[in-house]
C-alpha cells in the first residue's frame, strides 16, 4: 500500500509507515514545504525511508510514539514493544527517555523500575548537582542549562516512584497510588493530584515495608485505589490495623499488587512476605 504523509515530520512520517507496515519507497523533500519548521531544522535533506520485502525498517522514534498512542495493532504490540526494549534511547536525544520511561513502567516488571531509576541516577546527576539548581535542555550540559526539558523525571519521581497518579482520564475522578521504589528502601513526599494533595511514606525495616497514605483532603466522590507490590508468594499485609484480605472489601489481587480500595482519610499499614 502507499502512505500519504499529512506532516513534513520525520517524526510523523516514520510512525505512520511502522503502523501501515507494507508501504511503497517514498523520497520527502522538505522544499515542498517552505513554512516548516521541520523543513528548516533539516536543512532540505530530503527523507529516505528504508523498504525491505515491502516492509519499512523499523525505528525507535516510530515504537516509541506509536506505542504511547496506542496505535499499534493489538496483534504486532510484543513485537513493537520488544524491538524498543532492545533498541533503547541512546545520545543526547533527552525527550527519547520520556516516552521509554513511559513503556519501560507499562511492563510492570521489577527490573524496569529499577532500570528508570538507575538512568535517572547517572544521566540527571549534572541536573541535580547544577549549581544554577535548573534542569538542563538536553543531556551532559547540552544546551541550555536552565531548561523545561529536563524536568520530566519529576513527574515520574511523583507519579510512579511515589506511586500517585490518575487511573485514566481526569473525567472518571479515579486516583492510584501503586509505588515503583525500585532498590530503594525509603520514599515520602506530597504529590499534588488534580483533586487535591496526597502524601505518601513508604519505608522499609528490616523485611517488613511500612506505609502511610493520607488522602484526606481529596473530595470524597473521588475513586482511590491502593497498588501494594506485595509480591506473588505468599504474604501478610495491614491497613489501619485491619488484616488485607482477598476477596474482603473488594480486595483483590493481580499479578504482583494487591489492590486495596481507600477512602478520604489518612491511612497507615504494612506489608511483609510470610513463610510458607
Amino acid at each position: 500500500m502507499k502512505v500519504r504523509f499529512p506532516s513534513p515530520a520525520p517524526l510523523s512520517i516514520n510512525c505512520l509507515c511502522n503502523c501501515a507496515g507494507k508501504v511503497q519507497e517514498e523520497q520527502v523533500d522538505f522544499k515542498n514545504f517552505p513554512n516548516s519548521s521541520a523543513r528548516n531544522r533539516c536543512d532540505y535533506r530530503p527523507l529516505k525511508l528504508k523498504v525491505e520485502n515491502n516492509l519499512i525498517e523499523p525505528t525507535r522514534h516510530a515504537a516509541l510514539v506509536t506505542l504511547d498512542q496506542g496505535v499499534v495493532p493489538k496483534n504486532r504490540r510484543e513485537s513493537v514493544t520488544k524491538f524498543l526494549m532492545a533498541n533503547p534511547p541512546t545520545g543526547n536525544d533527552i525527550m527519547q527517555y520520556y516516552y521509554f520511561f513511559k513503556q519501560q513502567y507499562a511492563a510492570d516488571e521489577p527490573a524496569q523500575d529499577l532500570a528508570v531509576l538507575n538512568k535517572q541516577r547517572v544521566e540527571w546527576k549534572d541536573m541535580a548537582e547544577s549549581p544554577y539548581e535548573a534542569t538542563f535542555e538536553g543531556l551532559h550540559s547540552w544546551g541550555s542549562q536552565a531548561h523545561c526539558y529536563g524536568m520530566f523525571p519529576a513527574y515520574f519521581l511523583s507519579s510512579y516512584v511515589l506511586g500517585v497518579r490518575l487511573d485514566g482520564p481526569v473525567q472518571k475522578k479515579s486516583l492510584l497510588i501503586e509505588p515503583r521504589l525500585g532498590d530503594l528502601t525509603e520514599a515520602s513526599g506530597t504529590v499534588l493530584t488534580e483533586f487535591g494533595p496526597v502524601s505518601v511514606t513508604w519505608k522499609q525495616e528490616g523485611d517488613q515495608w511500612n506505609y502511610s497514605v493520607d488522602t484526606s483532603k481529596l473530595p470524597s466522590a473521588i475513586s482511590i485505589n491502593l497498588r501494594l507490590p506485595v509480591g506473588t508468594q505468599n504474604f501478610t499485609a495491614k491497613l489501619d490495623g485491619t488484616i488485607l484480605k482477598v476477596g474482603a472489601k473488594g480486595i483483590k489481587q493481580q499479578g504482583r499488587w494487591l489492590d486495596v480500595p481507600l477512602t478520604s482519610r489518612p491511612h497507615q499499614g504494612f506489608w511483609r512476605s510470610s513463610p510458607d
